[in-house]
Order: C-alpha cells, then sequence, then structure tokens
C-alpha cells in the first residue's frame, strides 16, 4: 500500500458493525483494489445504489476471489446524517471529522454522486466507473472493470474495399481510425 495513499485517506478509518476504529494501514492491508465509494444521506440515488452496493459487497466478500476493500467518502454535511448513513455500511468509512473527502472528490475527479472509483494499491485509477461496473457486472466476474485496450477490441478480421481481410495486413502500418455516422452532416 503506497504511503501516499493512505495519507489521502488518513490514518484511521471507521466501522459501523462494531469494528470500531481501525488504522488505514490495517484495514487496507494486502488489498489489490480499493474502491473509494462517495455518496451522501440526503442523496435519494445513492440511498438506491447504497443497497445494490452492500450486496455487491457481500457477495464478493462471500466469494474471496478478490483481495480488495471499500471505503466510504461522505458528503455529509451533519454527523447525524453521516451516522444515519454508515448504519448498515459493513465496509469502512473516512470518519465524519475528517477533511480528505475533499481533496479526494478533486483527485478521482467526482462531479457528481454516488460515485464509485476502483484505484490499485497505490491509488492509481483502474476506472471512474464503478457505479455502471456494480449494475453491469453483478457477479463481479470482471472486476476492477479495467478498460479494455485496442487489442482487446480489434476485430480478427476487417472490411476493405476488397472485402474481408485478416487484421494480420495491417501489422507494422500506422492507422488513423474515422468515426462516422450518416446521420451527421459535418462526417
Amino acid at each position: 500500500m503506497s504511503e501516499d495513499f493512505v495519507k489521502s485517506i488518513g490514518s484511521e478509518l471507521v466501522y459501523s458493525t462494531g469494528d470500531g476504529v481501525r488504522k488505514t494501514t490495517d484495514a487496507l492491508y494486502g488489498k489489490k483494489t480499493i474502491m473509494l465509494y462517495f455518496s451522501a444521506h440526503w442523496c435519494h440515488p445513492c440511498q438506491r445504489f447504497t443497497l445494490k452496493l452492500i450486496e455487491f459487497y457481500n457477495g464478493m466478500k462471500k466469494t474471496g476471489k478478490h483481495d480488495f476493500e471499500l471505503i466510504f467518502v461522505s458528503f455529509d454535511k451533519k454527523e447525524d446524517q453521516y451516522n444515519e448513513c454508515i448504519s448498515r455500511m459493513p465496509w469502512p468509512c473516512i470518519p465524519f471529522e475528517n477533511d480528505s473527502k475533499e481533496t479526494l472528490a478533486r483527485k478521482y475527479e467526482t462531479e457528481g454522486i454516488p460515485h464509485l472509483v476502483v484505484v490499485d494499491e497505490n491509488g492509481k485509477v483502474i476506472t471512474k466507473d464503478g457505479v455502471d461496473g456494480v449494475f453491469s457486472d453483478e457477479s463481479a466476474e470482471y472486476y476492477p472493470w479495467r478498460p479494455k485496450r485496442l487489442c482487446d477490441l480489434w476485430p480478427m478480421k476487417i472490411l476493405t474495399k476488397g472485402g474481408l481481410v485478416d487484421s494480420s495486413t495491417l501489422d507494422d502500418k500506422y492507422l488513423m481510425l474515422y468515426f462516422s455516422a450518416h446521420w451527421c452532416p459535418p462526417c
């Protein structure tokens, strides 16, 4: 776990499940990925997503397939709302009084909530589309939802004026991709 990443979160995390307070380094020890969940009690879409996320999180923990943790980053303004919000969360949370939430929100480009970012053990972003990942990959088969590389998306055959040819005919050539649509006048 990167020391800079731990510093950005803070030295302690709180649990509502009776585990009390733990050092961040202990809570994240050995984890390969960390999900940062930006949310708030007053946000109705967040309330619905949190229920889905709890189910997803518990399912992932039950399978033991991934070395991960999830950390809640609250945008609540009142401590009683924060406490109510975390009361059903099984994961560690950044304490209410911790000021790192604004810095984390800027660092991980949180423009709206709910927002779920998946990072590696050094805090490097894997995806900022974790909310979509939870909805589209309920079994976490493709977690941590790394963006696909072009070589993974490229077809085995391509269409040319002469018909279908193997993609290997493009080896050692420079490519320029042009995206167009018949309904697009400037195209």
